[in-house]
């Protein structure tokens, strides 16, 4: 009888300390907005266009101190969501795009692919939702500023500058003190 509850009590202990564990750490969002810049067509339809580079101020800081966490102590960092939207001109759509590659880079670290969509769908659409690769960002989330880079090809003629705000969702995961 005592050997059979020695295994239960067992497992009881291993399931309490993982709990503990769980408890330590602490899951989070942090969402990022920066504006990019489409110039009206400079290259050839099916070439890379030129795309300034966008700083983004990060919003971390603030969102580490709300969840009793410090940079040091975040343990991951996914890029959950990516999403573009046409701010001017009003009557502007994606239709122009065949595909778009979003690259993260901050000082001290190399530049990545963070997100990208290919064969963009001409329906007349005004937000585009990217595909993210799931790569740990730790090193870029945790700096108070990193720049974005935009590669892009176009499938048509765009006559003037397409603003487009981004917005990022990033999951955070770190521990408490």
């Amino acid at each position: 009888m005592v050997n059979k509850r020695i295994p239960f009590l067992i497992v009881i202990v291993i399931f309490l300390s993982g709990c503990e564990k769980l408890k330590d750490l602490t899951q989070f969002e942090i969402k990022n907005e920066s504006n990019i810049s489409i110039p009206g067509q400079n290259t050839g339809i099916g070439e890379l266009l030129s795309i300034p580079r966008a700083e983004v101020q990060s919003s971390s800081e603030q969102s580490f101190r709300n969840n009793n966490t410090r940079a040091d102590l975040v343990e991951e960092a996914i890029l959950e969501e990516l999403q573009l939207t046409i701010t001017n001109p009003a009557d502007a759509n994606f239709d122009f795009l065949n595909e778009i590659s979003i690259y993260i880079s901050a000082e001290g670290e190399q530049e990545v692919l963070v997100a990208s969509k290919s064969n963009i769908a001409e329906d007349g659409s005004q937000s585009l939702q990217l595909e993210t690769t799931g790569v740990d960002l730790k090193p870029f989330i945790v700096k108070d500023h990193f720049s974005i880079r935009t590669a892009a090809t176009t499938d048509q003629v765009i006559d003037e500058d397409v603003d487009i705000r981004v917005n990022m969702t990033f999951g955070v995961t770190a521990k408490v003190f």
